[in-house]
């Protein structure tokens, strides 16, 4: 496998003080590397698990010793985890490290070894419990949409035992409250050794990703869990192109839905491990939380989406914000009974036009809110997944994002005038029009145009 890895001779300038983060088999190939090549002087070695590791060539340090080092000009991050790298820049970021310093490699097509490494363990077979570990990530949409792998696998195995691994545990904890068979919501993404710890350990990815699976103890417990596993364990071991790949790459997937006639939710069953034929998932919501808008006709709107690439950028997914204004604009003017409320992260600016907003409030209110509104209106983001599951309707503007894919029947959604579904074509998509200047297919839509959809539906229905 080394034979495969690669050194950051490109974004790691030659003679630069470095501290490396990560400590695994990639990090300590780094290290041994550069001691070879005499490249650049890595100062310090940083990992989550700091002294406590003792096998590697150098003293290792915790996270909390970067800050106490000015002697670095980059932090390289060797993890090859494109979640776990996620994860850990942005933990830095926290703690005060530029992210201009912060340096990794972009998992290339080596990824496919990755995604067909799966550690099957056939000797362990003690207990009667089944313990599932599940990683969501921390974008909303991912995680309503990761409920849906939650719900197949207590569908096939009633008795699991499910552990949620998340990025941003408060959301999540509001999301998944109730479900059937969950045990713990931890805010982190494991270990690859600590996922070796489960039974089970999927990734909810686009096809979820099985990493772990304790063979003889599941086929001992659950012959149907069993099966399922082995249909994803199987479809992993023989994908000739792999999921778990960089961004751009993953257009791969998004063709192939499309050529089998796939969504978002379906995809998610292509193994065979699951049967899941619609975008249907189940969300608890606790009694008890108050709607300070009781009683009022409203209609909720949120302008953003989430920073996936955690860089600062806007996403091209986002609908021009003077579109908002105006389309607020024209809802009161015709419907002056109906007030416009604003949901979204406190960092987000106001709508004028809108009459209350609630901008970084508690996830729990945030669901009361929308699941009483009228209609909700988004870009494609996160809360319309949420907004849908909670059978409210929604009207959403595509751009680069494709609706046979994101889309859910029920909703209004409006497609581009120009361009269009671009997503995955580079890497960095999410934030850049490769086209364009600037997103045309965002600008293509106009208020108007989403004006009259809303109109109509709250004539007619």
């Amino acid at each position: 496998m080394s034979g495969k890895w690669k050194f950051p001779y490109d974004i790691v300038p030659h003679g630069t003080r470095i501290v490396l983060y990560g400590a695994g088999n990639y990090g300590r190939w780094i290290y041994v590397k550069n001691r070879e090549t005499n490249w650049c002087s890595i100062v310090s070695v940083i990992d989550k698990k700091g002294e406590a590791i003792k096998d590697f060539p150098a003293p290792v340090h915790g996270i909390s010793e970067i800050t106490a080092n000015d002697e670095y000009e980059y932090v390289y991050i060797a993890i090859l985890n494109n979640d776990i790298r996620k994860e850990v820049a942005e933990n830095l970021i926290n703690q005060g490290v530029s992210a201009s310093k912060i340096r990794f490699l972009e998992a290339e097509s080596d990824d496919l070894d990755s995604f067909k490494n799966v550690y099957i363990d056939d000797t362990n077979n003690d207990g009667n419990e089944i313990k599932v570990g599940l990683a969501v990530g921390w974008p909303v949409g991912d995680q309503v949409i990761a409920l849906k792998i939650y719900q197949s696998i207590i569908n096939v195995c009633p008795q699991a035992e499910m552990y949620v691994f998340c990025n941003n545990p408060e959301i999540t904890k509001v999301l998944y409250w109730g479900q059937k068979g969950l045990n713990m919501i931890l805010g982190y993404t494991p270990s690859e050794e600590e996922a070796r710890q489960y039974d089970v350990f999927i990734y909810a990815e686009h096809i979820p990703r099985l990493t772990s699976f304790r063979r003889t103890k599941i086929k001992r417990l659950s012959e149907t869990l069993y099966q399922s596993m082995m249909c994803l364990y199987e479809y992993q071991m023989n994908e000739p192109t792999g999921a778990f790949l960089p961004v751009a790459q993953r257009r791969i997937l998004l063709d192939r839905a499309k050529f089998f006639g796939k969504n978002r939710y379906t995809l998610l069953g292509i193994s065979g491990a699951f049967e899941i034929k619609d975008q249907k998932v189940t969300i608890f919501q606790k009694e008890g939380v108050t709607n300070p808008l009781e009683g009022l006709d409203y209609i909720t709107v949120h302008y953003g989406a989430s920073d996936v690439l955690k860089d600062g950028k806007k996403q091209v997914k986002i609908w021009p914000f003077e579109y908002y204004e105006e389309l607020c604009s024209l809802i009161r003017e015709k419907y002056p009974d109906i007030k416009l409320v604003q949901l979204g992260g406190k960092e987000e600016p106001i709508i004028k036009e809108t009459d209350y907003q609630f901008m970084g409030e508690s996830f729990e209110l945030v669901e009361k809110i929308i699941t009483d509104s009228k209609l909700h209106f988004d870009c494609e983001s996160g809360l319309v997944h949420v907004a849908t599951q909670l059978g409210v309707k929604c009207f959403v503007v595509f751009g680069p994002t494709p609706i046979w894919y994101f889309g859910y029947e029920g909703n209004c959604n409006i497609g581009p005038k120009v361009c269009g579904e671009c997503k995955g074509l580079l890497n960095d998509w999410y934030t850049h029009c490769i086209k364009y200047d600037s997103p045309k297919c965002m600008e293509s839509i106009t208020a108007q145009m989403v004006f009259e959809k809303i109109e109509d539906y709250l004539k007619n229905g």
